[in-house]
C-alpha cells in the first residue's frame, strides 16, 4: 500500500476508535478533552507522532464510577484508553471465574489493572511493566487500589537477570527491539511473580509482552501448571523467531489447556483448564500455522 494511503487508512481507524471510546468517558469535559488531543496528534505525513510526556490528560471513566485516569498526550496512550474500555481486550474470560488473583503481564500505563481492580473488588493484582516511565504512570493510575494492586518495573522473561529493550512507541516497547533509545530493565520469570502473589495457583494471567511470549511460553513447564486461565496476545512481527497464534495454542495445549480464539481480539488466545461443556470451545486446529487469525 502506498505510504499516503497507509496513513489515511490508519488515521481513519484511529478516528473511528476514538469515537467508539467516547461513550466510556463519564462526562462531556472528558469527551471534549479526549477528542481535542486525538485531533491534535493525527498526522497526514507520518504513521505515528511521539507522545508528549510533559502533558498529562485527565479522563473520567464511566466503568470506574467516574474516577479519573491519566494518560500522556499522544496517540499511543489515547489508543490504550480505547483498547481497555471500548475494546475490553484483556478482561478475564468467563472460564476464569471466580477471579481472586490476577497477573497483568505487560501493564503499560496501568489501565487494565485499574479496570480489573474495579470489576473484581476481592481480587489481588500484580502488574508488571517493562518501561520505567510507563510503570510510574501505571502506579499513579492504580493508586486508589494500592492495597490490592502492586505494579513492578520489570521485563517478563524466561530467566531472571537484565534485558535490553527498545522501540518507537510507548505502547509497544519490546525486548531486543531496534529504534529509539536502548533501555534496560530487570528480568522476572512468571514463577517468581506467582510466588510474589503468595499463592500456589493464580486464577488469571493476561500476557501482552510484545514478542517475548515465545520464550516465556517455551519455559512454561516451570509455571503453567500453576495457572488456571491465561489470555495471550501474540506479536509475530516482534518475536525473535516467527511465532503465531497457532504456535501459542500448541504450546498451551501441551501443558493441558483447552484453547479458544478470543472473540474480542484476533491476535489473542484464551486458554483454560477444565472438562465437560467448556471443552467444546477448543475449536482452533493445532496444526494450522496462523490459528485462523485474520490479516
Amino acid at each position: 500500500m502506498p505510504p499516503l494511503l497507509r496513513i489515511l487508512r490508519l488515521n481513519w481507524l484511529r478516528w473511528r476508535a476514538a469515537r467508539r471510546t467516547l461513550p466510556h468517558l463519564a462526562d462531556p469535559a472528558s469527551r471534549r478533552l479526549f477528542m481535542r488531543h486525538v485531533r491534535r496528534h493525527l498526522s497526514w505525513t507520518r504513521l505515528a507522532a511521539p507522545t508528549d510526556p510533559a502533558t498529562l490528560v485527565p479522563l473520567r471513566v464511566s466503568e470506574l464510577q467516574g474516577e479519573t485516569i491519566w494518560c500522556r498526550s499522544g496517540l499511543a496512550d489515547l489508543g490504550v484508553v480505547y483498547d481497555t474500555f471500548a475494546g475490553r481486550y484483556h478482561l478475564p474470560p468467563e472460564e476464569a471465574q471466580p477471579v481472586r488473583t490476577i497477573l497483568d503481564l505487560g501493564a503499560n500505563i496501568g489501565l487494565t489493572a485499574t479496570h480489573v481492580a474495579a470489576l473484581y473488588p476481592e481480587a489481588r493484582i500484580l502488574a508488571v511493566e517493562l518501561d520505567r516511565a510507563n510503570c510510574e504512570l501505571a502506579r499513579r493510575n492504580t493508586a486508589r487500589f494500592r492495597e490490592r494492586v502492586e505494579v513492578l518495573h520489570g521485563a517478563v522473561w524466561h530467566e531472571p537477570g537484565e534485558v535490553r529493550y527498545g522501540g518507537l512507541r510507548e505502547s509497544g516497547y519490546a525486548i531486543g527491539e531496534a529504534g529509539g533509545v536502548e533501555r534496560r530493565a530487570p528480568a522476572l520469570t512468571v514463577g517468581q511473580l506467582i510466588d510474589r502473589l503468595g499463592v500456589d495457583e493464580v486464577d488469571y494471567v493476561k500476557m501482552d509482552i510484545e514478542g517475548a511470549e515465545r520464550e516465556v511460553l517455551a519455559d512454561g513447564t516451570a509455571w503453567l501448571g500453576r495457572v488456571r486461565t491465561i489470555k495471550v496476545e501474540v506479536h509475530p512481527d516482534k518475536a525473535s523467531f516467527l511465532y503465531r497464534l497457532g504456535d501459542a495454542i500448541e504450546d498451551l495445549r501441551r501443558h493441558g489447556f483447552f484453547c479458544r480464539p478470543d472473540s474480542h481480539h484476533h491476535a489473542c488466545v484464551v486458554a483454560f483448564r477444565g472438562t465437560g461443556p467448556a471443552a467444546s470451545h477448543d475449536a482452533v486446529p493445532a496444526g494450522r500455522p496462523d490459528g485462523g487469525a485474520p490479516e
